[in-house]
Order: structure tokens, then sequence, then C-alpha cells
């Protein structure tokens, strides 16, 4: 049996917690400091989602106990939490239209617990939660806990989902994750507002890589087969890849960008 530390992907919980307070909300600016809003004479004491918070993660851990029952998997230790950077992240100097769709509104509430979670919590500067527990998952020792289907589709590791339809464990192979990463960076993401190859889809983007090949040089061909160019193929998938992390000697998190280096062989 194996054992696995858990490390949940974590900025969904703090729209839980709030979700439906404070209903005079505050436009979300992702690219932007949220400084100003938490410095606000709003002052509904925290204390009580605070303890939300931790309650939804202790629920969290005991799912994640009924569903490894039988996997081979046993949990060990207490979870790690990771929250993305609050102010930017390196995909918004790649294209600063990324993401453009979401502007939902968020309360003073959510910004004042964000503030407080990547303080007690862990978050790395320039970067999603969602590139750091990638970096983890790859490392074969934590079960990722993550909503968002790229995190467990795009790295190779073990993953629970905690949707309320799904609440199970999944298990994604590299060359899967391969796959689903090349697919991607032709079809792009439009939930990030990521375009890709401008109007293909699912099954264009299949029948595209099934022509050209499931590799580097079948994404270009995909690319340049629409009209497209090398440096547009390089551009999506930086922004789709969650396997630009390397960590330094020292132990801390720096960025390395999408080489075609690192897939001369393919």
């Amino acid at each position: 049996m194996k054992k696995y530390k858990v490390m949940i992907d974590a900025d969904y919980l703090i729209f839980q917690t709030t979700e439906g307070k404070d209903v005079k909300s505050a436009g979300f600016k992702p690219i932007k400091s949220s400084k100003s809003l938490v410095n606000t004479d709003y002052k509904e004491p925290l204390k009580p989602y605070k303890k939300a918070l931790k309650e939804k993660v202790n629920m969290l851990m005991d799912e994640i106990a009924a569903n490894v029952v039988g996997t081979g998997i046993k949990i060990k230790g207490k979870p790690r939490l990771v929250f993305s950077d609050p102010v930017t992240n390196f995909r918004y100097r790649l294209f600063p239209k990324y993401k453009d769709r979401d502007k939902g509104s968020r309360s003073k509430l959510f910004y004042r617990l964000r503030k407080w979670a990547v303080k007690e919590y862990e978050m790395y500067e320039d970067f999603e939660a969602d590139d750091i527990v990638s970096w983890y998952a790859a490392q074969g020792k934590h079960l990722i806990v993550s909503f968002d289907k790229d995190v467990y589709n795009s790295t190779g590791g073990v993953f629970y989902n905690p949707h309320h339809m799904h609440k199970c464990i999944i298990k994604t192979s590299k060359e899967d994750a391969e796959r689903f990463v090349l697919f991607q960076t032709v079809m792009g993401d439009l939930t990030d507002n990521i375009e890709g190859i401008k109007g293909v889809g699912k099954v264009t983007a299949t029948k595209l890589l099934d022509k050209f090949g499931w590799n580097w040089n079948g994404v270009v061909k995909s690319y340049e087969s629409k009209g497209f160019t090398r440096e547009d193929a390089i551009l999506t998938r930086r922004l789709v890849g969650m396997d630009q992390v390397e960590r330094t000697k020292s132990g801390k998190f720096k960025l390395r960008l999408f080489d075609e280096q690192h897939t001369k062989n393919t």
C-alpha cells in the first residue's frame, strides 16, 4: 500500500466559504491588487469563516478516507492547502487577456478571507495553485485534490475530484497527460480565454492530431494547416501548460517556460 500526503488546490474553498455573503459585491479584477478591498470599513468578524473553511477541509479529508478504501492508497499526515498568487501570475504577462472572461463579482469578505488564507497556508508568487500542485503530483508522493479537469488530465499522478457528482480517485498516466496537453494546445481553453487554433473544437482537434501526429511537430503542423504560426502554438502551449515549474536546489520554485528544445525528439 502506497502512502500519500494530501495537497489541496484550495482556491475553490474561498469561493465556497464566502458564497452568497456580503451582497454588496466588488468587481473581480484578477490582474490588479485587491488590497483596497480588504482595508475598508467592512467589519463582519472573519473568525467564523476561518472556522468554516477549516471544517470544509476536515470534511474533505473524511471523504477522501472513504474513497481510498480498496485503492491501495493510504493517506498520511495533515493536508497541505495551496492558493494562487492573488495579485497576478506569469500568464498575464504572456497574454494580458488571459482569463479575461472571468469577470464575476466577489465580495469584500471573499478578499479578506483570501488575504488571511494565503498567509496561513501556502502561496507561491507568480504562480497559480494549479502549477504548484501539478509539480507535486508529478513527484508521485502527493494525492492532489482539485475540481479542475485540467489539473488531473494534464499531469501524471493521483488525484481526488471533490465535485459532488464525482467524488472519486483518478489515476492519470504520464502518457495520457502528454496527449491531453497536445490536444489542449490545439483546441485551446475558452474557460480561460485561450483560443488555440481559432474555431477548432474537440472533434477537429482530434482529427488534426490524428493526421499530423500526437507530438509537438503534429501540433505545429496543425497550426500551420489553419494559417497560424509556430509562435502561436508556442504561446498557447505556455498558457495551458502546468509543467513549467522548476524547483531550485534551495527549495524555491521558479518559472521554466515551455521551450521547443524539450521536444526536439518528438
